[in-house]
Formats: C-alpha cells, sequence, structure tokens
C-alpha cells in the first residue's frame, strides 16, 4: 500500500539528471507504473466528484500545465 496523495506531474523537462544505481539509469517497473497510474486515475476521478484525498492544488496544476502546453 502507498500513499498517492502528494501526486504531481513529472515531465522530462522538469528533471535535471537521471538518477542512477551503479551508474544504471533508475526506473519504475512496468507493474508498479500501471498500478500508480490506475490508482491515480482513481483518486483523480472521486476529486472530480467531490471526494479530495489529494493534497496538491490540481486546479491550479493543471491550469499552469495547459498554459505551457500552448507555448508549444
Amino acid at each position: 500500500m502507498f500513499l498517492i496523495q502528494n501526486s504531481f506531474p513529472i515531465i522530462e523537462r522538469y528533471l535535471d539528471h537521471v538518477h542512477t544505481i551503479e551508474n544504471e539509469p533508475v526506473t519504475v517497473h512496468s507493474k508498479l507504473n500501471r498500478e500508480l497510474t490506475v490508482s491515480l486515475r482513481k483518486v483523480l476521478a472521486m476529486y472530480k466528484h467531490g471526494i479530495r484525498l489529494i493534497f496538491t492544488d490540481i486546479e491550479s496544476i493543471q491550469e499552469k500545465m495547459e498554459k505551457e502546453l500552448e507555448r508549444f
């Protein structure tokens, strides 16, 4: 079990380096990635129905990201 309350979108441009272990890039296992994606989608669906489980300001982040995408 894990907490998904501090979710925040990450794109490559936000990162300044790749995390490595013994010079090998660290990646998220595909099974964990799927579990996180499914869980986050459920939490976002609940958020849209008025159930606030996430600490981040979703509307503000979404607005900023949409403005950023308009520039590209």
